[in-house]
């Protein structure tokens, strides 16, 4: 009977391990889907304004090609809450990447 119980147990953990493993795989995707994954700019934190990006990130053989970006701390504020966060802001003539992940709503 305990072996039993142990079989179980042992089970329910195996089942419940492998169900946060593919959440958090699939949270990372979708997150690192919309975030950049690395930002080129000038020691002092600004990007000249160019139409094309610098000869060492063009030689770079990659999946996708890079996009100008304008970050910077932002206020977020709801009728119930106040809070500070970090805001991203893409060209938006050259596609929107967070369409994909909208349930509801538009971004204008």
């Amino acid at each position: 009977m305990s072996t039993a119980g142990i079989t179980i147990g042992v089970m329910a953990l195996v089942t419940v391990l492998s169900v946060m493993n593919g959440f958090e795989s699939q949270l990372k995707e979708r997150i690192l889907g919309v975030l950049p994954h690395a930002v080129v700019s000038q020691h002092d934190g600004k990007t000249p304004m160019t139409e094309s990006a610098p000869p060492f990130v063009q030689a770079m053989s990659s999946e996708s090609q890079p996009e100008p970006i304008v970050r910077g701390e932002a206020v977020i504020q709801s009728s119930a809450q106040l809070t500070a966060g970090y805001l991203i802001g893409i060209e938006p003539k050259k596609g929107n990447p967070i369409s994909n992940h909208l349930i509801a709503g538009r971004l204008s």
